[in-house]
Parts: C-alpha cells; structure tokens; sequence
C-alpha cells in the first residue's frame, strides 16, 4: 500500500524514522504464503498422535507439545517466519527498483519491519501473539487500518499484563464469508484498490474492518502504546 504521512504525533519519533507530513510510505504485509498453515496442521497432528491412550481428548481441541516435539515446531515456525520476513524484503525490493526506475529517487529506506502471530520466545517464555504484534518499551510498531482507513507507526510501552504487546490492527468486523454475501448484494463501495483476484478485493473492503481510530484510542488509554505517525492510504495493491 503507498500511503501519505497524513500527521505527525510525536515529533520526536517522527524525527527518528526521518518521516514528515506529505511524505510518500509504502507499506508492505506479506505472511509465509501457507507455510505456516501447513506446519501448524502437521504439529497439531503430532501433539494429537502423541496424546496418551486412554486419556480424554481436549473438548477445546487444544493439544500440548513437549520435549523434543516442542522445539521442532519452534524451529518449524521460525523457518516459516523467516520465509515471511524474506517475501517482504523481496517485495520491498520491487518497490525500490520501480521507485528509482520511474520517478528517479533512490532515498528510500526501511522505517520499521515487525511480525505478528508468531511464538516468540522473551525472559524465558514462548510468547505467542494471535492477531498481536510485540511492542515493548520503545519498540515501533505499525497498526494497519483497512484500505480505506488510516494506519498508524506507533511505540510500544511493554506494558506487563498484556506480554509487552498491542493489535496487529483495526480488526475484522465482518467475516470474509459475510463480506461476499454483502458483494452479492452490492453493498460494497468502492476504493483504490488494484488486484489480480476482484474476490480478495472485496473480502478485504473497508466495510469488513473496524474503525482504527478507536483502536488506537483504547490501547493508549490503557497504556499498550504511543501514536506517533498517522498515514492515509493512497493505493492499494491487493495478491
């Protein structure tokens, strides 16, 4: 997504990641491409092999894993992650490529690269964030609204009762499945947005999220976070 710095609410982080008003961002949100799903079914599969006979199963479908089992799915998923991390990088690439190549800039830099729902392990724990992304004392993270709204560059507070962590996002209000039935009705309206699947298009209309105002405004009254930069959406670009 190409995005325009639309405020600055922090000065001071604004200074740092060398971001003004007016300023063109590209933001990028690229996962492991369906290994993650595909380590995540194997592994539940082992911890459901490995569950003792004769014991109930979990009514919540919820399977431990330990010893051996557990560290090959922590080595599994990081390899998973590490793939994610290299799309974007691979993607980021691109942008800078097309960027030096049409307009002639070649300023482009990396403001922030963090990942959500992963199992990261932090002062002798697994933390997992589903749907979380870390942000602790300092930390920056960003806060993607829908396509039609605003997304925010924020700073973590490492706030203890929720594992120095804030929303990965807005939030879906509308399940993708809800959201074709509304398409077929013609409920949806339209924005910048370019895709070579019109379906994932419309699944992913702003209508389906939450405002992210509100979502910003409720983590830092909590004290989860800092709103430091508020970018507004440009165009899209939607695999």
């Amino acid at each position: 997504e190409f995005q325009e710095v639309e405020a600055v609410l922090d000065r001071h982080v604004a200074h740092a990641a060398g971001l003004r008003v007016g300023d063109a961002v590209a933001m990028i949100h690229s996962g492991s491409r369906d290994v993650g799903f595909h380590v995540g079914h194997r592994w539940v599969a082992n911890a459901r092999a490995a569950w003792p006979e004769g014991v109930r199963h979990p009514g919540s479908g919820l399977y431990a894993l330990q010893g051996a089992r557990a560290e090959e799915y922590l080595v599994a998923q990081g390899t998973a992650a590490r793939y994610a991390w290299l799309n974007r990088v691979v993607l980021a690439e691109w942008v800078r490529e097309a960027l030096e190549a049409v307009p002639g800039t070649s300023s482009s830099r990396l403001v922030v690269d963090v990942p959500h729902n992963v199992v990261l392990r932090e002062n002798g724990l697994n933390v997992h964030r589903k749907g979380a992304t870390p942000a602790h004392d300092g930390q920056w993270a960003l806060l993607p609204g829908s396509m039609g709204d605003a997304s925010y560059l924020v700073v973590g507070l490492g706030h203890p009762d929720w594992l120095a962590s804030c929303s990965h996002g807005a939030g879906r209000r509308v399940r993708r499945q809800a959201m074709r039935r509304r398409v077929s009705a013609g409920a949806v309206s339209s924005w910048a947005c370019v895709t070579l699947r019109e379906e994932r298009r419309l699944e992913e209309a702003p209508e389906a999220y939450k405002p992210i105002g509100p979502v910003v405004d409720v983590q830092e009254d909590a004290g989860l976070l800092r709103a430091a930069v508020r970018l507004r959406p440009w165009r899209t670009f939607k695999a």
